[in-house]
């Protein structure tokens, strides 16, 4: 019956995507789901909506990704499975820092807990059958070694969808990625109204995206009822938070993607207080930072353009250049800083 309805979209050819739970065993999911049916593969004539997983040569539906272009905005979908362990989240690393103009979006089993919090509980590991990654001889990793290891190191990571908790409401929390980017992670699992409830609920939650995929309104609504379900559930959120640099009239989440994104001659203007993560926050030649009155931190600066403050004096540069964090501070005059 799930594959029967799965397709109907697959036939349409409707992008989805389908995550892996502790209820889902690796191999019925790969005899139902097989990669080469579903998937993109060098070997196979059918063009499927996923466009690589992990596993090697052998293609598996445990872990996969897939590209959507919707207008002029460009995401990448990563599913990831319960648990996910190193050998997963080392692929997901490489295949994310290999899409950095993409907004990315990762889907997992288990990642916010009922108070909206990283699940802090690692899946045990039962070789007796086939759910857990232990199976494959791999140790499962717990929500905040997921975010810990790979998914907060990405800074175009916008927003974490889960399940698995108990819980008849949306929870909703903003996390802070290791760049400064905010990333919106959802919870929905609406498991426990659906068995309490006569004929269920078949409630899904709408994501309905706008102003170039920067906003996102969310209705939580009942198939079966015709009507939502609780009006906390129903809310707006923007991805990405704050804006942290301009070039122009380009917003920015955060100074490295600004920086990377600037050409020749053009202006970085900071618009908030950046903190780099990376060992050396790098100005090309030829580009021209603007601190605007803000602070900007980072281990070592490597400046081949210009860096000013075009407020004469308001903004300041902090360099760390050891692990003790001893800052020396620089404050900007209109001039370019030495």
């Amino acid at each position: 019956m799930v594959k029967n309805n799965i397709d109907i979209l697959k036939n349409a050819g409707i992008p989805f995507s389908m995550v892996r739970g502790n209820h889902d065993g690796n191999i019925l999911m790969n005899q139902y789901f097989p990669y080469e049916e579903y998937g993109n593969t060098t070997d196979s004539a059918v063009s499927g909506c996923y466009d690589g997983s992990y596993a090697g040569n052998t293609y598996r539906m445990e872990n996969y990704y897939q590209e959507l272009v919707v207008g002029e905005t460009k995401y990448l979908m990563l599913s990831l499975e319960y648990g996910a362990p190193d050998g997963v989240l080392a692929w997901a690393n490489d295949v994310m820092a290999a899409y950095p103009d993409h907004q990315i979006i990762v889907t997992t089993h288990n990642f916010l807990d009922e108070t909206g919090n990283l699940n802090d509980d690692i899946p045990q590991n039962t070789n007796a059958d086939n759910f857990y990654p232990g199976y494959y001889g791999e140790s499962a990793n717990s929500s905040q070694d997921m975010w810990d290891e790979c998914i907060s190191k990405h800074q175009n990571v916008v927003l974490v969808m889960s399940g698995h908790v108990f819980w008849n409401n949306i929870r909703s929390k903003d996390l802070t990625g290791v760049y400064g980017n905010q990333v919106r992670a959802l919870m929905i699992n609406p498991q426990l109204l659906d068995l309490h409830t006569t004929n269920g609920t078949g409630l899904v939650a709408l994501l309905h995206f706008s102003n170039g995929g920067k906003d996102v309104s969310v209705e939580y609504y009942s198939t079966v009822m015709d009507q939502h379900y609780n009006p906390i559930n129903q809310f707006a959120f923007t991805l990405g938070g704050q804006t942290a640099a301009v070039i122009g009239e380009e917003e920015y989440s955060n100074i490295h993607t600004a920086l990377d994104a600037a050409d020749h001659g053009e202006t970085v203007q900071l618009v908030a207080d950046v903190e780099s993560q990376q060992s050396a926050l790098i100005i090309p030649n030829g580009v021209t930072v603007d601190l605007n009155g803000h602070l900007m931190q980072a281990d070592n600066l490597l400046s081949f353009g210009n860096l000013i403050d075009s407020t004469q004096g308001a903004g300041g540069l902090v360099i760390s250049s050891d692990r003790t964090k001893a800052f020396m501070q620089l404050q900007a005059a209109n001039t370019a800083l030495p």
